[in-house]
């Protein structure tokens, strides 16, 4: 599956915070970490790789946190995710070591990034991330968090940083699986997150719908068809 990304169509699908700074009352909510529950029971093929460029440095404790917190939100909904840390001298290119596996199509891809290095991605000063859709006869891979703004919202002491950051993680690649137009009222895929979502967050609480979970679910047992003719982002309609 080709990895290039400039005949993708470049509209980019944003996760945005609508939170006032100052206004958010600190120690209103004390986080939690939820413990990573198991894999058991979880399908054989129902297991994404997600490959993660850490370019913005993110401190290696907070992205072991998030990485987990993710892994748990994606098997809440009956997917595994296996991590691949990309090494830092690998990152001037996306390319991925000899001794990997070769891609598929459940192979997906999470840069966490400055928002000031984001380029054209960077529509919105209020998104947290973004998520790369693809044209039909497609999958979707590509995926981006901004740092910088994960920071700002943790500033509000609500959640934690690594908390926030997992959210947001689970939200973009929630994108890459779900379709064009995922954005739902309530849960992880609510389009613009207020108080309540990241209160849900450091409870453990901010997960996919049930209805989510099934889409998920069968859209990762469609990539893994042999011949899968399977359109994911571009086949739901947008708002």
């Amino acid at each position: 599956m080709s990895r290039t990304t400039r005949s993708w169509d470049r509209k980019c699908l944003a996760l945005s915070f609508v939170l006032t700074i100052g206004t958010i009352p600190h120690g209103g909510v004390t986080p939690g970490f939820a413990k990573t529950e198991s894999n058991a029971g979880i399908e054989p093929g129902l297991k994404i790789t997600a490959h993660i460029y850490n370019y913005a440095q993110v401190d290696l404790a907070t992205l072991a946190l998030a990485e987990n917190e993710t892994a748990r939100i994606f098997q809440r909904a009956g997917l595994r995710i296996e991590w691949r840390d990309v090494p830092i001298f690998s990152l001037q290119s996306r390319s991925i070591p000899p001794d990997e596996p070769a891609l598929g199509p459940t192979d997906v891809f999470l840069r966490i990034v400055p928002s000031s290095s984001a380029g054209p991605l960077n529509k919105s000063q209020e998104s947290l991330g973004c998520a790369l859709p693809s044209s039909k006869q497609r999958v979707a891979s590509d995926a981006w968090v901004f740092s910088d703004r994960v920071e700002k919202v943790a500033a509000q002491a609500i959640a934690s940083r690594d908390q926030i950051l997992a959210a947001a993680m689970a939200h973009e690649i929630g994108h890459l699986l779900l379709g064009l137009n995922p954005h739902s009222v309530e849960g992880v895929m609510r389009g613009d997150w207020r108080r309540e979502e990241y209160v849900s967050a450091a409870q453990g609480r901010l997960l996919f719908t049930p209805h989510q979970a099934q889409q998920i679910r069968a859209e990762v047992l469609a990539r893994n068809m042999p011949q899968n003719t399977t359109q994911t982002l571009g086949s739901l309609p947008a708002k």
